[in-house]
């Protein structure tokens, strides 16, 4: 066998390890995001479920003034990491 041809066999052999790797690689990233969308969807019915619970208990005024103290010390907290 030629020098070229060794050579050649030798970098198809080398991509194919890291297609193969990239494979694997690429499925765990999806099975990462459906777990991470699956507990995001679960989060944000939970967080659902609590307002409109803070809403009956206490009435819409303070889950507005709730939602304004959050929006201000967020702007807050994203003005000190600038």
């Amino acid at each position: 066998m030629t020098r070229i041809s060794c050579s050649h066999r030798a970098k198809c052999e080398e991509l194919q390890a890291r297609v193969e790797t990239l494979s694997n690689e690429n499925h765990t990233l999806r099975d990462e995001l459906q777990r991470l969308s699956e507990e995001c969807e679960k989060l944000t019915s939970e967080n659902n479920s609590i307002k409109e619970e803070l809403t009956r208990l206490c009435g819409p005024d303070v889950v507005s003034k709730l939602k304004n103290n959050s929006s201000s010390l967020q702007s807050q907290g994203d003005e000190g990491n600038s």
